[in-house]
């Protein structure tokens, strides 16, 4: 390619010299210390090349002056239908640009197709033909509005990922208020179990109080056969089984207990306990007798 580049400019040196001597030879003929007028230099927009779609695209060439055409991204490769009758050559890699000039003005070299790919994977093809005169546009900048293809691919792939977040999320809502609503559903039946035990616990306790109440005895009396005693009872009272007398104060050591009926005296059995000062006396008698040392204590069953 870059020996055809050179070959190109070599042709075109010659008619650059000839343009040359012209002008040296005007100047030369207006006489010493006269010289020509630089001409000045003429503007000409390039033309735009706008693709929707798949087309194929027909452009004039000329062999004074190589149709240049710049793609909207870098080009990956090209191809030439006719080489030995056309060049076409590329910038270097990484280039948007395409020149195509037709070497030659015969009926064989009239008409040629090339195709380029941009690195995008978007496809570009033309068809160039010989044109007579040096065409007023040789230069070309195209604007491709169709999508590429990994691109295309991707949005899809973002659009698929993004409809099934919202899935997910949905799913995830729904789990999340049918488990609030599970939760608020058991909270409710814990709350109306606690309220049941609550109650049930409540009516037992007072059943039990009531009962305690019905089945113990309090209707007792005592006294002492010193005053004061150096101990003080501060209750005595039965449940029907077993008689119970508390002491406030340490009576100095374990007592003698008896139980009077009538005329009949028995020793009785007891039980102590340290934490309330409760003796607890088998057995119900009219008459208890308490002795530590030589203070007695006398409690008497009143019903």
């Amino acid at each position: 390619m870059r020996i055809l580049l050179l070959a190109a400019l070599a042709a075109a040196l010659p008619i650059q010299f000839q343009a040359v001597r012209s002008a040296q030879a005007a100047a030369a003929a207006e006489g010493p210390g006269v010289s020509a007028p630089a001409a000045d230099p003429v503007y000409q927009a390039c033309g735009d090349l706008v693709i929707d779609g798949h087309v194929r695209i027909s452009l004039p060439a000329h062999p004074q002056v190589a149709t240049h055409i710049t793609f909207p991204g870098p080009i990956a490769d090209s191809s030439n239908a006719a080489p030995e009758l056309w060049d076409v050559f590329t910038a270097p890699t990484g280039g948007r640009s395409l020149w195509v000039r037709p070497r030659t003005t015969t009926i064989a070299g009239t008409t040629v197709g090339v195709t380029a790919v941009g690195t995008d994977g978007r496809p570009y093809d033309f068809t160039f033909e010989v044109s007579r005169e040096v065409p007023d546009t040789s230069c070309w900048t195209i604007t491709d509005h169709r999508p590429v293809a990994a691109a295309t691919a991707r949005l899809d792939a973002l659009d698929a990922e993004r409809e099934a977040l919202v899935a997910e999320r949905r799913r995830l809502e729904i789990q999340i208020e049918d488990q609030r609503r599970r939760m608020d559903a058991l909270d409710q039946a814990r709350q109306r179990e606690i309220e049941a035990l609550s109650a049930t616990a409540a009516e037992q306790a007072r059943d039990a109080i009531d009962a305690f109440r019905y089945a113990v005895n309090t209707a007792y009396g005592w006294g002492y056969s010193q005053t004061p005693p150096p101990f003080e009872i501060s209750a005595a009272y039965d449940d029907g089984r077993n008689t119970y007398i508390r002491i406030l104060s340490d009576a100095f050591g374990a007592p003698a207990v008896v139980g009077i009926r009538g005329e009949e005296v028995q020793a009785l059995n007891y039980s102590y306990d340290d934490l309330t000062g409760v003796y607890e006396i088998q057995g119900l008698h009219e008459v208890i007798e308490l002795r530590f040392a030589d203070v007695l204590a006398r409690v008497e069953r009143k019903s």
